[in-house]
């Protein structure tokens, strides 16, 4: 697991005649929920989705959407990510360090949590 204290996002333009790359840097400041990042994973939709030690985040381009733990809700199903994978069938994949992992369905915008209470996972930690 690699920790950081921001993350970057290069925008790429490429014309015929040069290429340039610009850097612009995020931290909570520009709406991440936490500083500590410690996973990026990119979508098929242009998503790029951010795992970070206080929630889970989705950049569109311009702002971020933070999901959070909250008890009794559809939600993620930890603050604490750990690791981050996409399925061919519209399944997001969230590794948490200590609430088991769990599933997002963009088709449904929904999450479904797996833990050692509700399914056989011998832990609750998940590491990549």
């Amino acid at each position: 697991i690699f920790l950081i204290v921001f993350f970057s996002i290069a925008v790429i333009f490429a014309s015929a005649q040069d290429k340039s790359i610009t850097l612009k840097h995020f931290t909570s400041e520009d709406g991440l929920s936490d500083n500590q990042v410690t996973c990026i994973i990119k979508d098929h939709f242009g998503f790029i989705w951010v795992g970070t030690k206080d929630g889970l985040n989705r950049f569109d381009g311009r702002n971020f959407q933070i999901f959070q733990y909250r008890l009794n809700s559809n939600s993620v199903c930890g603050n604490n990510i750990t690791c981050l994978e996409i399925t061919d069938d519209s399944l997001l994949w969230i590794g948490t360090a200590s609430n088991g992992f769990c599933s997002y369905d963009y088709r449904t915008n929904q999450f479904k949590s797996y833990n050692t209470q509700n399914s056989k996972l011998r832990e609750d930690n998940i590491n990549q």
